[in-house]
């Protein structure tokens, strides 16, 4: 009597199922993974933002209670969103040595080691730089009559879409999100 074997191994439509379930999985994976890199690149524009603030509350002390004057830094506005303001650059990205939040914070006084490089990633260019804007009194040196600042960010995945920026206001001393507002100090 002849005995059939019987084969051992998976059919085609087995194979193509669990390609097609594990295809599923890192579909899904992948979508969760860019959303907390999103959030994680956004603690650490929080986290540079605070940091640049120390280093400003630093540099007030030392300087006669003023702030550096972004009016001072030749740079025409920041953004067109909901209107003009003249700002500067704070990170290794968009500032030089030369530029003033540069020569206030690293420079010869040292108050921070280094500007915070800013991520090159997001949704627009606001979101890849850090800007500083002081907001009261604009004097003719570093040492101003500048009495308020504001550092600014815009977040990739912000708690409410609407409040995309991140800003730090020195007339509050806190970080919040906010929406898009000419007047970032306040």
């Amino acid at each position: 009597m002849l005995y059939q074997q019987k084969q051992r191994g998976f059919t085609l439509i087995e194979l193509l199922v669990v390609i097609a379930i594990i295809g599923i999985l890192s579909a899904v994976g992948l979508i969760a993974l860019n959303g907390t890199r999103e959030r994680a690149r956004d603690v650490t524009r929080k986290s540079d933002i605070k940091q640049l603030s120390t280093g400003l509350a630093l540099y007030y002390d030392e300087h006669n209670s003023a702030y550096p004057d972004s009016a001072l830094a030749g740079v025409t506005t920041w953004t067109s969103e909901p209107s003009p303001q003249t700002a500067e650059p704070a990170d290794t990205v968009g500032c030089s040595t030369t530029c003033l939040t540069y020569t206030a914070l690293v420079g010869n006084s040292k108050f921070i080691a280094r500007l915070p490089n800013a991520l090159n990633v997001g949704p627009t260019n606001l979101s890849k730089q850090y800007w500083y804007v002081s907001c009261v009194g604009h004097g003719n040196s570093l040492q101003s009559s500048a009495t308020a600042f504001a550092l600014v960010t815009e977040l990739e995945r912000p708690a409410d879409p609407t409040k995309s920026w991140w800003v730090f206001s020195s007339t509050t001393s806190d970080a919040k999100e906010t929406a898009p507002t000419a007047t970032p100090c306040s």
